[in-house]
């Protein structure tokens, strides 16, 4: 399964917020989204999920324009996690997880075994094992992001997109995650405010700034001092990791008077 985004546009009030943006992940392949604020980091991914509709270019899923797709047919091939808050749900956690699982049954139809087979091991893998039965409001931050992850996790999805999937996770949580996300096997693409998760994890990364693509490839080609500096306005010093040789940044000052 492959997703990717053909010179993308998209503007809001008159805003050019995603200027010619192109990508292309395949099965197996994760790519990170990096750039500051206001770099339309999540209109992209919200384009990719077929949220916002370009006003030129196309985004393909599998070779197909996703605007050609049925929604139903969409969730059952991606699942999307953003990073609005899903309110004060009067559900369990296993209930929450288990809206994962709309997209593959018919109207009407109740969960079977099946299901809760998979909405457990979405749990599992989250962290969750024991969160089953708590209620929505009386999680943190954290837990809700796990449970979040879950449910798209139980959607059984071929692509997967993440806005800040790490937000609100603490460090054992955010390797965790990553580590999930990346042994999942699937064409995955997440937005990344943490260069060192970024460089740890992702095959491939694209840099946004301004809206505009201005650099793309492995990290170890893209993070550089100069970009680093030039994209987010901040002194570093770049070096390899002592085990995996992948880049580690190591953030100064910013630059300026």
């Amino acid at each position: 399964m492959t997703i990717e985004a053909r010179d993308v546009d998209w503007s809001a009030a008159g805003r050019l917020i995603v200027d010619g943006v192109g990508c292309r992940v395949e099965t197996g392949r994760l790519l990170g989204v990096i750039g500051p604020n206001g770099s339309g980091k999540s209109s992209l991914l919200r384009c990719l999920a077929g949220l916002r509709t370009p006003d030129d270019g196309v985004v393909l899923v599998q070779g197909e324009a996703i605007g050609t797709l049925r929604r139903r047919e969409v969730a059952r091939r991606l699942a999307f996690l953003d990073q609005e808050a899903d309110g004060e749900l009067e559900l369990t956690v296993r209930e929450v997880v288990l809206l994962g699982r709309t997209p593959h049954k018919r109207l009407f139809e109740r969960d079977d075994a099946r299901d809760r087979a998979i909405v457990a091991e979405a749990l599992a893998a989250t962290d969750l094992a024991e969160f089953g039965e708590r209620a929505w409001p009386t999680l943190s931050g954290g837990e809700r992001q796990r449970a979040r992850i879950a449910r798209a996790l139980a959607q059984q999805p071929s692509i997967l997109l993440l806005d800040e999937p790490t937000n609100h996770l603490d460090l054992a949580h955010q390797l965790q995650v990553l580590r999930l996300v990346r042994g999942l096997g699937l064409a995955t693409v997440a937005a990344l405010h943490d260069l060192n998760l970024a460089a740890m994890f992702c095959d491939e990364l694209l840099v946004l700034c301004g809206g505009r693509a201005v650099a793309a490839g492995p990290a170890a080609e893209v993070l550089t001092r100069q970009l680093v500096e030039d994209v987010y306005g901040v002194a570093c010093a770049i070096v390899p990791h002592p085990r995996t040789g992948r880049p580690v940044v190591t953030l100064d000052e910013p630059i300026g008077p």
